[in-house]
């Protein structure tokens, strides 16, 4: 038998807006397309999913994409600090719909079967062409990296987690150990169908579905280090540092960039400069003494 048949499958999963009027997002029906055209040939299964989709199935799915923007400049006002936020994420309800769907997905599609893995990926190539460049290795690297995983996360850029995650949150699951942290990145996802995977997707749900989680309220919108919160990636980054003993989660560097699988050359110029770097504190330490 081809050894290849005998590998788990690898089905693929993505979400855009159209705006127009259909949604409160940016119309994003052209990168989808073009997402699809590139990944359509290389997995088993491919769903591109939108809102209006989504909630024609399911008229309850229209609560997930709920417009919270007058809700948050209503609570800007009774902020101790002040705090930045995006509209574009408050009028997607903060992109709690994100871990709703790849459960959905996992638990409802006839297509993956316990085993399979689900790889979610955001559609924005425009934005981030980096997103296409490795897309025929996606399947082989998934497959390859999830021997024995049930959860694959990605960190784009090693931004600690202090810098896109609310003070609130940190403290509230206490991850104070992990401010300075690589975050994880929620633009890619893989999780496998089974046990771990679903419940690891599972306490993802649970944590975006407490507003107070994934909202930018915070009273600590001036804390050194800060930028914003960064909702269900907040989340995300949360729920590994929660789960560092559970050995069916693993976590990759990208070293800076958001290609998938990294390249050889982006390792190396990434240690090039942190070598660099180090080189030079030590040499200014030197010098002081």
């Amino acid at each position: 038998m081809d050894s290849n048949k005998q590998k788990e499958k690898v089905h693929f999963l993505s979400f855009y807006t159209e705006g127009d009027g259909k949604d409160q997002g940016l119309n994003l029906a052209a990168e989808a397309q073009i997402l699809l055209g590139h990944v359509d040939k290389y997995f088993s299964s491919v769903t591109m999913r939108s809102p209006k989709s989504l909630i024609d199935k399911d008229a309850r799915w229209a609560d997930l994409f709920k417009d919270r923007r007058d809700w948050v400049k209503t609570r800007y006002k009774n902020s101790i600090s002040g705090f930045k936020w995006s509209e574009n994420w408050a009028a997607m309800n903060f992109l709690v719909w994100k871990p709703h769907l790849i459960k959905r997905e996992l638990l409802e599609s006839n297509e993956i079967n316990f085993g399979d893995i689900l790889f979610y990926h955001d559609v924005n190539v425009s934005k981030y062409p980096d997103y296409l460049s490795g897309v025929k290795d996606w399947v082989e690297y998934l497959q390859s990296n999830m021997k024995g995983k049930s959860v694959l996360l990605f960190d784009d850029d090693r931004l600690p987690l202090q810098i896109d995650c609310k003070t609130e949150l940190i403290e509230k699951y206490k991850c104070q150990e992990f401010e300075n942290n690589g975050h994880t990145w929620a633009g890619a996802i893989a999780i496998r169908k089974d046990e771990d995977g679903i419940k690891f997707v599972s306490d993802w749900v649970e944590m975006v579905s407490d507003i107070d989680n994934v909202s930018p309220i915070t009273n600590f919108g001036n804390r050194k280090g800060y930028v914003w919160h960064s909702q269900e990636q907040a989340c995300l980054s949360i729920l590994f540092f929660l789960n560092l003993s559970n050995l069916s989660i693993k976590k990759v560097f990208l070293f800076e960039r958001r290609r998938i699988p990294p390249l050889k050359i982006s390792k190396l110029r990434y240690f090039t400069r942190v070598s660099a770097r180090a080189a030079k504190k030590i040499s200014r330490k030197i010098f002081r003494y």
